[in-house]
């Protein structure tokens, strides 16, 4: 390659590289989430791996008796015992509980890095008793059926996604009609982490809205779906936790 051009090659790459760093400084959106995303996914995958590798605070997950969360099992569905549970983004080590009083609960895991965590489970020899599938939020539709699951959860992930609009109506999709999906995340935790890494969405409630934003803009959830779904939504300031309920209609 010719010198010249081989210096506006490394100028080009460097100003690519000094935008991105002054964009997450001064709080600017990069226009495509999705190649942001795509950047930031090994940060995902070193995270759980330290997490797995200290072998601490986990035990819960690897629990095949682990109790049902009560925010979750108070949704369930009273008039039958085999319920359908999604889990979406849920790491290599689902959360979600696995026993409920006389319930037979079905749990899918799914993680659009679930192939990555793969290795990890089998380089740190963990036994998991629900093995995460792959599949990102916003394509949820592309892997399961619309209407099949009794409950959809997402804890603490879609503030993460490239789409969170569309990762929480796909989750609404593959719910079955009078069906919850449930969300829990931090407030804001995008700006709060100032953009860094795979933050890219804030959550909130307004007046008891769930409410998107980003530095782009934002979408009170609620009203604008409120034909496919009914939506109530709870912030915890102590803890800085948004609890969103959503009924499919």
């Amino acid at each position: 390659m010719p010198t010249f051009l081989l210096s506006i090659f490394i100028i080009v790459n460097l100003a690519k590289v000094a935008f991105f760093r002054l964009s997450e400084l001064l709080k600017i959106p990069v226009a495509n989430h999705k190649k942001r995303w795509d950047d930031n996914l090994p940060e995902e995958v070193r995270w759980w791996e330290a997490f797995i590798r200290t072998g601490k605070d986990f035990e819960d997950r690897l629990n095949p008796n682990l109790p049902l969360q009560a925010l979750i099992a108070n949704l369930l569905p009273a008039d039958q015992r085999h319920v359908k549970i999604l889990d979406v983004g849920a790491g290599p080590l689902t959360i979600v509980g696995k026993k409920f009083l006389d319930y037979d609960i079905d749990l899918t895991a799914v993680d659009p890095l679930a192939n990555e965590y793969d290795k990890l489970v089998l380089k740190y020899r963990v036994n998991l008793p629900v093995k995460t599938r792959q599949a990102a939020a916003e394509q949820l539709t592309e892997v399961f059926a619309e209407n099949t699951f009794d409950l959809a959860y997402a804890r603490n992930c879609l503030d993460h996604s490239y789409n969170a609009e569309k990762a929480i109506v796909e989750m609404i999709k593959v719910t079955k009609p009078e069906r919850y999906v449930l969300l829990e995340h931090q407030a804001n935790e995008a700006e709060y982490q100032s953009y860094r890494g795979l933050h890219q969405w804030n959550f909130s409630c307004w007046n008891n809205d769930f409410v998107i934003a980003s530095p782009n803009g934002k979408i009170n959830f609620s009203r604008k779906h409120k034909e496919i779904c009914t939506v109530s939504c709870t912030f915890y300031a102590a803890d800085r936790w948004v609890i969103t309920k959503i009924k499919k209609k």
